[in-house]
């Protein structure tokens, strides 16, 4: 686990990778012009995409399975398992994959890269500053989630 989730800017990811523009990401930006660059790990990422799923409705695009889903295709096929992490025995929820499909929504998030193990940047994209202002504002609570309880102890 490393920095905490937080806002960033393509000059950063730009310092460790670089950006294959594409055709894809300016229709994105064109659609989705308010963005926000983050860095942060994979669950905290997860954890974002729970959060705007939450507040304003469904990511636009392909569907992603990530750890925290929030697609009512996924979430049907939730079940718990029981793991071990130091000794001490979890309860964690766990999804099965569902059949590829996509959504259409207000927002949605273009992964930039992987830049560690488990950490990369993303840009997530929204149709209006209100959404981006309120994401924004949520970014320091981002954390790794319910699936990590000993991280919290």
């Amino acid at each position: 686990m490393g920095e905490p989730m937080r806002a960033s800017s393509i000059e950063e990811y730009l310092k460790l990778d670089e950006i294959y523009e594409s055709e894809e990401r300016n229709d994105l930006h064109s659609q989705f012009p308010h963005v926000v660059v983050i860095e942060g790990d994979f669950p905290e990422v997860a954890v974002a995409l729970r959060w705007c799923w939450s507040k304003f409705g469904p990511m636009h695009g392909d569907c992603w399975n990530w750890e925290y889903p929030s697609c009512p295709l996924v979430l049907a096929t939730e079940h718990l398992e029981m793991c071990e992490i130091n000794g001490k025995q979890w309860e964690k929820k766990v999804y099965r994959s569902v059949a590829a499909h996509s959504h259409v929504g207000e927002w949605t998030l273009h992964w930039l890269g992987k830049t560690d193990y488990d950490h990369g940047f993303g840009e997530f994209c929204f149709a209006n500053e209100a959404q981006r202002d309120a994401f924004v504002r949520q970014i320091p609570s981002f954390d790794w989630g319910e699936n990590y309880p000993w991280l919290k102890d």
